[in-house]
């Protein structure tokens, strides 16, 4: 069984006060992000081509431009992540 984000939504709900109060509620936001990230990285594992809106929905996210906004940016880390460990064996 798989953590759904609205698991960490409620969490985050219920107990704000407390991670707001000791400096955590970004920890938690780290957290929900990874988990939309890491819940489209298994959508490719089943689809080979799924809309934006399939995406969103499947992975709980509020639209199609939230699904976009994560995709471009998991994309833009791995292929900078790729050029920097290339230049560094160039170097």
């Amino acid at each position: 069984m798989f953590l759904e984000p609205q698991d960490v939504q409620c969490v985050m709900q219920n107990f704000c006060t407390l991670m707001c109060r000791e400096s955590n509620m970004g920890l938690v936001k780290q957290v929900l992000a990874s988990l939309y990230k890491k819940n489209i990285q298994r959508l490719t594992k089943t689809f080979l081509t799924l809309s934006l809106s399939d995406v969103a929905s499947r992975v709980q996210l509020s639209g199609p431009s939230d699904a976009e906004k994560y995709i471009l940016n998991m994309v833009s880390v791995t292929v900078f992540g790729r050029y920097c460990t290339h230049n560094l064996y160039a170097l």
